[in-house]
């Protein structure tokens, strides 16, 4: 990898993405845990609480290396509506994180909907790993799938799930842009690096 002064250069970036890539041979997905919409409904009211309904297939992971088995659940944490504040009868969305919490000893596998700020449905974002591991009030915690409710009427949600961010890997360019490029094998990459 070049020179040891090219190493040193990039050492923080190194380290940075060997943890991630520990973290994630450590926290992963082996099998099942699909995500899908179990019959959200939306009663009538501009700030009326939603029912989110998800379901959850047969999941086999690995929290900090140890294993989890959960069976196939229906309506998991329905009552994650009850944050939801719409303030407007349509044109309003949440995107929610739908996780494997394993409670603060690892021990206590659950299914959790964590249903983010309510926006105009341009305007909403998914949660951060941060506000996941705040949520949830520790970073025993594996990403399912993101849920975008999106409030279309009066009584009416459509649900999007999104996989995009279950890699794994936490720390990958879509929470922080540090892993969007290789890192320089060459004195001359390392000086263009960004150009």
């Amino acid at each position: 990898m070049g020179s040891p002064s090219l190493l040193d250069a990039q050492a923080t970036s190194v380290l940075s993405r060997m943890n991630a890539v520990l973290r994630a041979a450590q926290n992963h997905i082996e099998q099942g845990g699909v995500v899908t919409d179990g019959g959200t409904t939306q009663a009538s009211g501009a700030n009326t609480a939603p029912n989110l309904d998800l379901d959850v297939d047969l999941l086999i992971a690995q929290a900090k290396g140890k294993p989890h088995f959960l069976a196939a659940a229906a309506d998991v944490d329905s009552d994650a509506g009850d944050t939801v504040v719409w303030g407007a009868t349509s044109g309003k969305a949440s995107k929610a994180a739908v996780v494997l919490e394993t409670g603060a000893a690892n021990d206590t596998p659950a299914y959790l909907i964590l249903p983010g700020t309510v926006a105009d449905t341009a305007d909403s974002v998914v949660l951060t790993e941060d506000e996941i591991s705040a949520l949830v009030a520790h970073d025993n915690w594996i990403l399912l799938a993101d849920a975008t409710f999106t409030r279309t009427g009066d009584t009416t949600i459509t649900v999007a799930l999104s996989y995009a961010r279950r890699g794994g890997v936490r720390g990958r360019v879509a929470d922080s842009g540090s892993f969007d490029v290789d890192l320089a094998v060459t004195e001359a990459d390392f000086r263009n690096y960004g150009a």
